[in-house]
């Protein structure tokens, strides 16, 4: 794939020398030892509650990796209330709007990336449609000799 998806977008720089404080959903999981997908349902139904990411991870595809910091991902789901606490109509419309405003900022950043990489193609196509006239020209006056 293109290098514009292999590149880390930072949104907490303070903590770039500090990686080992710092896990994606998955990898906490596998930190904490909890079950796969955890951290997607509660991402999901506590969405006003996620720590703010430190960082997207691009690589080949389209998505990227968030990445957290560990001890906020722990006080996150310390802040979880057990089964037996329900959660009220409004913080349930509460974790909507906040997933989708991370849906939305999730497709204006894969947007933002295709954008980027469809100028790059642009000019060099640009370049290569210059270079073929000035082939062409070059013909056409050997031609004329």
């Amino acid at each position: 794939m293109n290098d514009i998806f292999d590149k880390d977008e930072w949104f907490r720089p303070e903590f770039k020398d500090r990686t080992d404080e710092l896990a994606s959903r998955s990898d906490y999981e596998k930190l904490k030892g909890l079950k796969d997908k955890t951290m997607v349902s509660r991402f999901r139904d506590y969405a006003d509650r996620v720590p703010e990411i430190v960082l997207n991870r691009w690589r080949s595809g389209s998505y990227p990796e968030k990445v957290y910091v560990v001890a906020e991902l722990d006080h996150f789901m310390e802040s979880i209330p057990g089964h037996d606490a329900p959660r009220t109509p409004l913080e349930k419309v509460k974790a909507e709007v906040a997933r989708r405003k991370v849906t939305v900022e999730d497709y204006a950043a894969r947007l933002a990336k295709k954008e980027a990489e469809v100028e790059k193609a642009r000019r060099a196509l640009a370049v290569q449609q210059r270079k073929l006239k000035q082939a062409e020209e070059r013909v056409r006056i050997e031609e004329e000799l």
